[in-house]
């Protein structure tokens, strides 16, 4: 089973100046309650087809669409599929967003469930302003099983 998400950078000027950086930090948390950061496994290269996958990852939580992607004066994208252990109850995503324009820094975490083959459900999005109040949202997983 994979987790699918993106690395980002866009830098668009209309209809809003914007330059920001997303990188993605996958965490599983198992059946047993271990909490365990993923590595990447296959890194590819960002097609249209890949369009409906990025607006329901991005649109929402960051704000940020496959159209921002088409029409921005600057974009790279890279797909990022993550392999799953066979146990994993719950997936922690964070993107670290770097905003280039503001100088600032936050993170978005979202929480999904596993239902079923490839299939997962997010069940909260939250926004952090630091490091270590994103890894307590992780580390509060186990909580919540």
């Amino acid at each position: 089973m994979e987790f699918l998400t993106f690395k980002v950078e866009i830098e668009e000027k209309i209809p809003k100046k914007i330059k920001v950086e997303i990188t993605p930090i996958v965490y599983a948390l198992l059946k047993n309650g271990e909490i365990i950061k993923l590595t990447t496994c296959i890194v590819e290269d960002f097609d249209h087809s890949h369009a409906l996958d990025f607006d329901l990852k991005f649109s929402d939580s960051v704000l940020i669409s496959y159209s921002d992607l088409v029409s921005s004066s600057y974009s790279r994208v890279k797909i990022l599929k993550y392999s799953l252990p066979r146990n994993v109850l719950k997936i922690a995503e964070i993107l670290e967003i770097k905003n280039l324009i503001s100088d600032s820094l936050y993170y978005v975490v979202n929480i999904y469930k596993v239902k079923e083959e490839k299939m997962f459900v997010k069940e909260k999005t939250v926004k952090t302003k630091s490091i270590d109040e994103t890894i307590n949202i992780v580390n509060n997983l186990c909580a919540s099983i």
